[in-house]
């Protein structure tokens, strides 16, 4: 990719507004020292894309770094490409060592060994995948046991209950028990996946 267009890309994923989110029930450790890529895997459609959005919100815009490697824009691109968009993250924004949220990174050929670099180098990196290659065991393998992994699934009940604006408690009335039922039966009759929810 030339350097015109991956500043381009840089800087349309660095304006981007993080839009309105539910949040969800994974929960990782946010350890600064770990020296892994901790990477959310999981089946397409099932808002892995709103959680890297989610972790990255209390970030500092200029402290972190997001692309989609799904963007038509990467097609065919290699791994030198990531560390090319990590260099110039750090050229627009004057940080040093961003946050990297990457996701769907096996659109890039060899993204292994960018990751490996980018680690060895002291960043911190999450990423998404919904591959049946990032679904295997094959990712302890390319990363050599470098990577923690995280699975997200479609909503569960009680997070399909929060994008109906309804708050689970402990007691319910009688009422409040049969609009909880009511969308129980819509739960069981759309199923989870994000999409279809909205």
């Amino acid at each position: 990719m030339d350097v015109s267009k991956i500043k381009s890309v840089v800087k349309d994923y660095h304006d981007k507004e993080i839009p309105p989110l539910i949040e969800r029930e994974v929960k990782i450790e946010k350890n600064k020292s770990i020296n892994r890529a901790i990477i959310i895997i999981g089946p397409r459609r099932a808002g892995k894309t709103y959680y890297l959005y989610q972790l990255l919100k209390d970030v500092d815009r200029n402290k972190r770094a997001y692309i989609n490697f799904e963007d038509f824009r990467f097609e065919g691109e290699g791994y030198t490409t990531i560390l090319d968009v990590v260099n110039y993250y750090i050229q627009l924004t004057g940080y040093n060592k961003p946050i990297l949220f990457f996701d769907e990174i096996q659109n890039i050929s060899g993204w292994e060994k960018a990751i490996r670099n980018l680690l060895d180098n002291g960043y911190r990196v999450y990423l998404t995948g919904s591959n049946s290659k990032l679904l295997s065991k094959e990712i302890a393998t390319s990363l050599r046991g470098r990577s923690l992994n995280y699975y997200l699934f479609p909503f569960s009940f009680k997070e399909f209950l929060l994008s109906r604006n309804i708050l689970p408690k402990e007691f319910t009335s009688t009422n409040e028990k049969n609009v909880i039922l009511k969308y129980l039966n819509e739960y069981i009759s759309l199923g989870g996946y994000p999409e279809v929810v909205f």
